[in-house]
């Protein structure tokens, strides 16, 4: 594991993608911020996090002959990996927000973008961005974001957390070529959030859509039992209220 510590940078998975383009790093090769004051989430949206308090950091990651069809098995993979890490913390009630939120409760505590280098339909590298509030107590009017620290009392050692989750990245990502896809898909369905659950969901024009989310496509969409039919949508086609 190789650990490149930055004071602050505006991407962690910018600065490592810039690395990635210019100077070759190693396999599993780790970008970390003390202070992320740019970095982004699914759909563009803007991860804040207080400096010094939580881990924003990127890993680089090398594939052979994994096909670009297979881009969400590798977001399950990374998504189940940071669940094991915090089940190893006894954090409770984990579970992952389709795609790849992170929830202890009701609560989002961890962002996850994944950026795939792809090459003759192959993803040939991936930048994984993970963003986790750990020491942060104060999100302002973000009412449903949570910390480790506001959900168990404790105070983390930052160094041994990203120790501790980059060791579970490992160990899942080594995974990826097994062809075990469905056992993973059977997996990261067990914790999806809210599945089998009437839920209410927003589409892109504003209107409002109940229906039971019924797990994923192979392809990564969420399938969505309304009283009619079984819908597909893809990430931005829908956003789940509540």
């Amino acid at each position: 594991m190789h650990i490149i510590k930055l004071d602050a940078t505006a991407s962690t998975n910018a600065f490592l993608k810039d690395l990635w383009q210019n100077q070759n790093p190693p396999d599993e090769t780790i970008v970390w911020a003390q202070d992320q004051f740019g970095g982004r989430g699914q759909k563009g949206t803007e991860w804040h996090s207080e400096a010094g308090k939580n881990l924003t950091f990127s890993v680089l990651k090398y594939f052979e002959g994994l096909e670009v069809g297979y881009q969400f098995v590798l977001n399950m993979v990374v998504s189940l990996a940071v669940r094991d890490a915090l089940n190893d913390l006894k954090i409770p009630e984990i579970s992952i927000k389709w795609p790849n939120d992170i929830l202890s409760g009701s609560h989002k505590i961890c962002g996850i973008l994944i950026e795939n280098i792809v090459k003759a339909k192959e993803i040939r590298a991936s930048v994984i961005g993970i963003g986790l509030n750990v020491n942060q107590e104060d999100f302002g009017e973000l009412e449903s974001a949570g910390s480790l620290k506001l959900i168990t009392g404790l105070s983390y050692n930052l160094d041994s957390l990203i120790t501790l989750i980059s060791e579970s990245l490992h160990k899942r990502l080594s995974t990826i070529n097994s062809h075990n896809y469905s056992d993973i898909m059977s997996e990261y369905e067990e914790v999806l959030y809210r599945i089998g659950i009437p839920s209410t969901f927003m589409l892109p024009d504003g209107s409002k859509l109940v229906g039971i989310i019924d797990g994923i496509t192979d392809g990564g969409q969420l399938k969505l039992k309304t009283e009619q039919t079984t819908r597909m949508f893809n990430m931005k086609e829908i956003s789940l209220l509540n």
